[in-house]
């Protein structure tokens, strides 16, 4: 069994979760303290279990608008 990677609360909101969906702390330590996410609550912090977290949920990751250059401006 491998090693397993722990990602802090707001990473996953970023990574995963537009704005509008993204999850409380609270909600992230109420999940893990269930067993309904793999992960640890250290000290007052909820880490996830990446890799559990996306063989799990299937998420796509949010798409972020690329930065662009104006060759005309």
């Amino acid at each position: 069994m491998g090693e397993v990677m722990l990602t802090i609360w707001t990473q996953m909101n970023n990574k995963y979760f537009t704005r509008k969906s993204r999850l409380a702390k609270k909600e992230w330590i109420s999940h893990i303290q269930s067993n309904a996410v793999a992960g640890k609550v250290i000290g007052d912090k909820p880490y996830i279990d990446e890799d559990w977290f996306v063989s799990h949920n299937n998420p796509c990751p949010v798409a972020r608008p690329k930065p662009t250059i104006d060759l005309l401006g």
